[in-house]
């Protein structure tokens, strides 16, 4: 396989991004938070991960908003954000000492101590995430009756929504069409297409960088 061929398939995995983020959304509005998100974090395969992740950075925004108020929510936002953008960095940094360090160890390869090693992370983290990440402020198991009710008040008198009208509450299916009308929607829209696209442009650097006569290490 080819250098290009490798950058395209790992690519691919935007194309089920795309196509899942919306929909995954509205299946987790009809479930439990803690385990619907941390079971598609356990999921694999290049373009049926990009459909399983597609659901997991949505709903975790989504999940916010449920739990915060819009004076709150800015300060969660940059952080869960930021996180996004120090993992990259500091996974290659561990990636790279990994796959130096255990070289060879157990007459193991360094990069399949790589798999191994980051592997046992994400199911040792999805495994705790069943039981650590709360679900919506209706049903979070530890709180107690009045607490929930305080949660729920606090987020529907923010959004300036009577705590009776609990029977208007669009469906998923309404909710959708409702955003697709919208025309700050598709502002949002395009404005996340261009950042993704930059995204996507750091899966192709080693491969340029080597065209222009790097090393693969060095890339």
């Amino acid at each position: 396989m080819k250098t290009l061929d490798y950058s395209l398939l790992v690519y691919l995995f935007f194309v089920g991004y795309f196509l899942c983020e919306v929909p995954s959304n509205m299946i987790m509005n009809k479930c439990r938070p803690s385990i619907y998100l941390p079971t598609i974090g356990f999921l694999a395969g290049r373009f049926f991960l990009g459909c399983i992740e597609a659901g997991l950075f949505p709903g975790a925004i989504y999940l916010l908003t449920c739990w915060y108020t819009k004076k709150e929510i800015g300060k969660r936002f940059c952080i869960f954000y930021t996180s996004g953008c120090i993992a990259p960095a500091l996974g290659g940094i561990m990636a790279g000492a990994i796959v130096k360090g255990l070289k060879g160890v157990r007459g193991i390869p360094g990069w399949r101590w790589l798999f191994i090693v980051e592997g046992a992370l994400t199911v040792f983290c999805g495994f705790g995430l069943y039981f650590l990440l709360p679900d919506y402020p209706r049903d979070a198991r530890y709180f107690s009756p009045d607490q929930r009710r305080l949660a729920q008040i606090r987020i529907l008198v923010d959004r300036q929504v009577s705590v009776d009208s609990t029977t208007r509450r669009m469906t998923s299916w309404q909710a959708f069409k409702a955003v697709v009308a919208d025309g700050k929607a598709w502002f949002f829209l395009i404005a996340y297409s261009i950042i993704i696209l930059g995204m996507s442009i750091s899966y192709f650097v080693p491969t340029i960088l080597k065209t222009m006569g790097y090393t693969k290490i060095t890339a």
